[in-house]
C-alpha cells in the first residue's frame, strides 16, 4: 500500500468477522453511512474463493450491505475491479495534484458512475485511502 492507514477498533472487529466467516485475508473494511454498506478490501485472488451463499449470511449478520473488492498495488487494477463491470481503458496519474483520470468505454459511463454516484464515491474514497489521489475524473 502507498499509504499507511488505520482502523477503528469496530473497523478491526467487523474484519475479524469476516474474515472468520468467509476465510478472506481481508485488509480492510470501511463503513459507508451514506449507501449504507461495508467496503471491504481483500487480498489479491481472494474473491474467487468466496460464495453468494456465504456472502448473503454476512450480510444478514451485520444487517448492512457488503462490497468485497480486492486490493491492488497497480492502480489500473485496483480501479477495474473497483468500477467492474464497467470497462476501463486506462488510468492515468498526475503526482503534482494528486488527481486520475479514469477512461472507460463510453456505454460504460453511468456504471462506472453507479446510482447515485455510488461506485464513483466508492473509488474515491479508497483511491485516497491508498494511493493519495484526491482528485478523480470519469471520461
Amino acid at each position: 500500500m502507498h499509504k499507511k492507514i488505520s482502523l477503528s477498533t469496530e473497523a478491526v472487529q467487523k474484519a475479524g468477522l469476516i474474515s472468520s466467516v468467509t476465510g478472506l485475508n481481508v485488509i480492510d473494511c470501511i463503513r459507508d453511512e451514506e449507501f449504507r454498506r461495508e467496503i471491504v478490501i481483500v487480498s489479491k485472488g481472494e474473491t474467487a474463493k468466496i460464495r453468494s451463499s456465504v456472502i448473503k449470511k454476512l450480510k444478514k449478520i451485520l444487517n448492512t450491505d457488503l462490497e468485497i473488492n480486492e486490493y491492488s498495488e497497480d492502480i489500473e487494477e485496483f480501479v477495474k475491479g473497483l468500477l467492474s463491470p464497467a470497462r476501463v481503458l486506462s488510468v492515468k496519474t498526475f503526482n503534482q495534484n494528486k488527481s486520475a483520470v479514469i477512461e472507460v468505454e463510453y456505454e460504460d459511463k453511468g456504471v462506472a458512475i453507479g446510482k447515485k454516484g455510488k461506485k464513483i464515491k466508492k473509488v474515491r474514497l479508497l483511491l485516497y485511502r491508498y494511493f493519495g489521489v484526491k482528485k478523480i475524473k470519469i471520461v
